[in-house]
């Protein structure tokens, strides 16, 4: 008889405890309304177009115009915005027409590496800054693509890849426009008189 009370004593607290750890690990009910505001941290998205529609390609001498255009995606104001854009390899920048960008060769490329700021951008805003390239002419044959890079950041910004962009303009090496500063010479045939 005592084995058996013992049994039962030993079933109750076992079933006890499970009692009590179910009763811990039960999820809580909560109700929608009581729960804080989201909020989403400083992002920002960037992309870049030029104007180019495909199946349109671009030709060597030709100018274009990128458009970047970079987006607060967070609930709150970021400041000191930085964006940076690296000028394609086989295309130089047109001086004077590519607004408050400062422009300087890289540290380590060949390349021209142009940056602007601006104070703040607000939540849900969106900034927009154009910088216009030339395409090389002649451009060697085996190019085809120009691509473009660009990055946007901010003091309150931690995000990695968030603020990286990339755009490959489609080219036509087989159009080439060579500048007219040479001229043809043909040797003349004179005629001796006999």
């Amino acid at each position: 008889m005592w084995r058996h009370t013992l049994l039962l004593l030993w079933q109750m607290r076992w079933s006890m405890m499970i009692a009590g750890l179910c009763l811990f690990w039960a999820p809580a009910t909560v109700d929608a309304d009581t729960l804080p505001p989201t909020d989403n941290p400083p992002a920002l998205i960037l992309s870049i177009d030029d104007a180019i529609d495909e199946p349109q390609t671009a030709v060597p001498g030709q100018p274009i115009t990128y458009t970047l255009v970079f987006t607060n995606i967070g609930d709150r104001a970021i400041t000191n915005v930085r964006l940076v854009a690296l000028v394609p390899e086989h295309t130089r920048r047109q001086d004077g027409v590519t607004g408050s960008w400062a422009c300087a060769i890289a540290s380590g490329l060949s390349q021209v590496l142009c940056s602007m700021a601006m104070d703040s951008l607000a939540p849900q805003a969106a900034g927009v800054a154009d910088l216009v390239v030339t395409i090389d002419n002649p451009l060697p044959p085996t190019i085809h693509a120009i691509v473009m890079e660009a990055s946007v950041n901010a003091d309150e910004v931690v995000c990695g890849e968030c603020g990286y962009a990339q755009h490959t303009t489609a080219v036509d090496p087989d159009q080439n426009q060579y500048p007219n500063t040479f001229s043809l010479f043909l040797p003349s045939i004179v005629r001796r008189a006999n």
